[in-house]
């Protein structure tokens, strides 16, 4: 399959972020917030701007970053998520 979808495909990305928030359903919330920047990573090239895959990433990062206590970082995420979903 990976090298029919090639090394990065969304089919590829989605599987990875369900770890990530059973992390962060743990409390294991510096872990996952390192995993979910790095499919953020990841997304770039490969998921457009506005796909709802990526937003919903940002959407789980801002709100570990809010329950973190890291309010300036997390507004920062939710805020460009408004920004391309409206």
């Amino acid at each position: 399959m990976a090298k029919e979808l090639g090394k990065m495909h969304e089919a590829r990305i989605q599987p990875i972020c369900h770890p990530t928030d059973v992390l962060m359903m743990q409390g294991k919330l510096d872990e996952a917030a390192d995993q979910y920047r790095k499919i953020l990573v990841m997304c770039q090239g490969v998921l457009g701007k506005r796909h709802l895959t990526k937003m919903y990433i940002m959407l789980r990062l801002g709100e570990l970053l809010r329950v973190q206590g890291k309010f300036e970082e997390a507004e920062e995420i939710l805020r460009r998520v408004l920004v391309l979903y409206t």
